[in-house]
């Protein structure tokens, strides 16, 4: 775990960069579960927990400040054994506390000038090898560009950074995405995001208007959305918005599913809302950078490895079974992003990634109700449908999520069959506190919303945000 003032540094420098805001970072005394062992600190491993900010981006900005402070000669870096112990990192580069700003250079590090020292690619212990351009925090990747011109930096994260740039040619605002460094297989990831994206076409999938390369460094330019993400956004709408913004979600999901793409990284972050001029909202799906097409053997995750959101990914996804992942993974994701909306909390929180890890793949996550009581019943049951841990259970394509969501805003009756493990309440009136003695087992349970006649409770459920 880092020490207190470092996790501080590295969540101060994540705000003045953009990756957080101020009003998500935890409070300093935010408390650890029992038994749990923290990588980074109790704040940071929350936000990468909730998916906030990658271990990667954590690990890229703390070298960034422990190289700074070798350069300026005021040091924080810990020695080799407490990096070894407090990151798990085996370190060979790290200067000892003793050393001055030329001993943390390594003998591979070219020759540059004083104000790109802090622009190189750096190994985790803070050491440069090698100068791979300037990140995207301090100018733009291209000079002189005469296809766009670079307006300002929209965000960064682990794997690029976007702008915000005008095309010249068509003299239309767009957003511009660069890929960060010369990793194989980031690139693969950065092209696989853009053939998959590429494909599809609807009014809430974010457009993909070119593909290529320039000054050797590939780029995708983008539909500009001019919004804020669902996670910022969510605190400021109705409980019927929040509800039609996922019906509309769901509805672009069915539409890349039939295109043959998963997504496998849905989440509030990945959905930006943008505010039309007659006060209604636009959601628009995002970052397709973990997507893969149906049908393809040869994933990403091949070999097993974890790839996601912890918090939002379906328990096949957890358990690293990429051949096996369809679109009814997507309808998992779908349906914890509509619990983190409606309660403000995903399905399952923890202090560690590890141990979200675990209560996704082996825990039965927790009824709507028993976080936010006055919702609807309707909302539970279908958020209690799309996350059973068995896939067979839960709605069979994200159209049928969208249908019954389409159904709770027309005050209708939902219609779901009653499947194993799936609790279901009872209607109002009739509620005795077993919340699965409602229906019987393989027969159709209709549901009833009861927006009209229970505006009090509508009204809580919208409030029910932190």
């Amino acid at each position: 775990m880092l020490p207190a003032a470092e996790e501080t540094l590295v969540l101060k420098r994540a705000v003045e960069i953009g990756e957080l805001s101020e009003a998500e970072i935890p409070p300093e005394t935010a408390s650890a579960p029992q038994g749990a062992t923290l990588r980074f600190g109790r704040r940071l491993d929350r936000l990468i927990t909730r998916g906030r900010i990658s271990e990667q981006r954590v690990l890229q900005i703390l070298r960034e400040i422990r190289v700074e402070s070798v350069v300026s000669g005021v040091t924080i870096l810990p020695n080799r054994e407490q990096v070894r112990r407090d990151l798990g990192i085996e370190v060979t580069m790290l200067p000892e506390q003793t050393q001055g700003p030329a001993d943390a250079r390594s003998a591979s590090t070219p020759d540059f000038d004083e104000d790109d020292k802090i622009s190189a690619e750096r190994t985790v212990d803070g050491s440069l090898v090698g100068y791979k351009g300037p990140p995207a925090g301090s100018k733009f990747p291209v000079e002189s560009w005469d296809r766009y011109e670079f307006q300002k930096l929209l965000g960064q994260g682990g794997m690029g950074a976007v702008y915000k740039a005008r095309d010249k040619r068509l003299g239309r605002l767009v957003a511009l995405k660069f890929i960060r460094g010369g990793d194989e297989q980031m690139t693969h990831r950065f092209m696989q995001e853009a053939r998959a994206q590429s494909r599809l076409d609807h009014p809430n999938i974010c457009h993909v208007y070119e593909v290529g390369e320039v000054a050797g460094k590939a780029y995708i330019a983008m539909q500009l959305v001019d919004g804020d993400p669902l996670e910022k956004a969510q605190s400021s709408l109705s409980l019927i918005t929040k509800v039609s913004v996922m019906r509309d979600v769901s509805l672009a999901m069915h539409h890349a599913h039939e295109k043959g793409v998963i997504h496998r990284d849905l989440k509030p972050s990945n959905i930006m809302i943008e505010q039309r001029p007659d006060g209604s909202v636009l959601p628009v799906v995002m970052d397709f950078g973990l997507a893969r097409e149906a049908g393809d053997g040869k994933g990403l995750t091949e070999s097993g490895a974890v790839m996601g959101t912890p918090a939002f990914m379906s328990p096949e996804q957890a358990r690293g079974e990429a051949r096996h992942l369809d679109r009814r993974s997507d309808v998992y994701s779908l349906g914890a992003t509509l619990f983190d909306v409606l309660t403000g909390h995903a399905p399952f929180e923890s202090e560690t990634v590890v141990d979200v890890i675990l209560s996704v793949m082996n825990e039965e996550a927790p009824l709507l109700r028993s976080l936010a009581p006055a919702l609807p019943e309707a909302l539970e049951v279908i958020c209690a449908r799309c996350l059973t841990k068995d896939k067979e259970q839960r709605y069979p394509s994200a159209l049928a999520l969208a249908e019954d969501l389409s159904r709770f805003l027309n005050s209708e009756k939902i219609v779901l069959r009653r499947a194993e493990g799936i609790p279901l309440p009872l209607p109002r009136g009739g509620d005795s506190g077993n919340p699965s003695g409602a229906c019987g087992r393989a027969v159709a349970c209709p549901v009833h919303t009861s927006r009209a006649p229970r505006p009090n409770r509508v009204a809580a459920g919208a409030q029910n945000k932190r």
